[in-house]
């Protein structure tokens, strides 16, 4: 058996155990796995490439040898389990079903609690919450880039700009190591979106598979998956901060309202997610899965005259069809005057944020998604065994490493943060 390369993602204690690698590194008749367990205390990433593994030179049992046959082929991703989760409401201050829900959580929050998590809701827009407005100066929800976060504060900066800053110092920084692991955005629209699931990175395996988890729990009833990846559209999320942002849009619920549909939605979503988040925490390994997502290509604006005013509204067979195929000749304005303006394109596309009240002022009708399908590789977290490890060498016959360190499973553990997050 034969690794071209082996990325080991480790912890703390390189001192106590920089001994094993050097011992360990180029020889070629000693095992990978006899280090491995001890590795997982150091938090560096080594790439030993090259390594020649004869079965002679270790004895494992068969469930050590097929987590070092994983290991083998696979691509490690170095991350712990998910232990910090932020809920957010109130991004926006006149879409309520968040509002009310961390209003509550921050009140009684047992249904968001999970063994080993620390979940925190948080008010993110307070003085827009209190207006029951969407904003104060400007949008919260598009300041969080570097540009903004690195902003001398003055007394003339926006408000939300400010506040982004705050949100930052407490729940990131941003693309840092400290941040958040999760954090939940919870968001109204207008447009009859359903329970809408909004991914920013196409790579983030995790929450891919959450996704993943997610629909299938609310299965049958629909879930889509708005993929906002795009190279010209960038949108600087509250959520941002975090390793893995995840967005959560409900609707149709009108601004400044709230409604029990809705509000059961989102919160089913968060349950679906956090107990994601607890079984994967417990070591529960997810197979590669793929997912049917709605990914964004373009902004489509209203008819305007030479004024800036909107000439037509969405027409009636478009309105409230969210995620319904749009093809070329079909209707999707209509003017004053009962004009019809149809789509014109070379492909079918599925329309989201359909007449959403808040994009008006975005000079945003509607936004053109295609259907793709993504696949996330299998993820899971890992611990060797170390009682299974025997070095067997010219020196070392069957040999146990008694100086090691004892087995550390790392599987839920509220003291394990060094475990590790694989995807194969």
């Amino acid at each position: 058996m034969t690794t071209s390369s082996l990325e080991l993602v480790l912890g703390n204690q390189e001192l106590n155990i920089l001994w094993k690698l050097t011992c360990f590194k180029g020889i070629k008749e000693a095992s990978t796995a006899l280090v491995l367990n001890s590795c997982l205390e150091m938090h560096c990433i080594f790439s030993i490439k090259a390594l020649s593994l004869r079965q002679t030179s270790c004895m494992l049992n068969e469930q050590s040898l097929k987590q070092l046959n994983r290991m083998t082929s696979c691509y490690v991703v170095h991350e712990a389990p998910v232990r910090r989760v932020a809920i957010f409401g109130g991004t926006h201050g006149n879409e309520l079903s968040g509002v009310f829900l961390v209003k509550h959580w921050q009140e009684n929050g047992d249904e968001i609690q999970r063994t080993g998590l620390e979940v925190r809701p948080f008010i993110t827009n307070p003085r827009a919450v209190k207006k029951c407005i969407r904003y104060i100066d400007c949008d919260l929800n598009r300041v969080f880039d570097p540009d903004n976060l690195g902003r001398q504060i003055t007394e003339d900066i926006p408000y939300e700009v400010r506040r982004a800053q705050e949100i930052n110092h407490v729940f990131g920084p941003k693309d840092s190591n400290d941040a958040y692991d999760l954090i939940f955005d919870l968001h109204n629209t207008t447009s009859n979106m359903g329970g809408t699931l909004i991914l920013e990175n196409s790579r983030n395996n995790f929450t891919i598979q959450m996704f993943h988890y997610i629909k299938n729990a609310l299965a049958p009833e629909c879930c889509p998956v708005f993929l906002i990846e795009h190279p010209n559209l960038k949108y600087a999320t509250t959520r941002s901060i975090a390793k893995h942002p995840v967005g959560v849009e409900v609707g149709p619920q009108p601004q400044g309202v709230l409604r029990a549909d809705i509000l059961d939605k989102m919160r089913k979503i968060i349950k679906h997610g956090l107990d994601f988040v607890h079984i994967f925490n417990e070591g529960k390994e997810f197979p590669p899965c793929t997912i049917e997502i709605y990914k964004i290509m373009e902004k489509v604006d209203y008819p305007r005259n030479k004024n800036g005013e909107i000439t037509a509204v969405i027409h009636p067979s478009l309105q409230d069809q969210d995620w319904q195929p749009l093809n070329n000749g079909d209707p999707i304005f209509l003017t004053i005057d009962g004009e019809t303006i149809n789509y014109e394109g070379d492909s079918t596309v599925y329309p989201t944020f359909v007449n959403e009240a808040a994009y008006y002022e975005k000079k945003q009708a509607f936004v053109k998604t295609v259907k793709v399908k993504l696949t996330a590789k299998a993820i899971y977290l890992y611990t060797f065994p170390m009682e299974y490890l025997h070095w067997t060498s010219a020196t070392r016959s069957h040999q146990q490493l008694a100086s090691l360190p004892p087995p550390h499973t790392y599987l839920g553990s509220q003291t394990s943060p060094n475990a590790m997050f694989y995807t194969s």
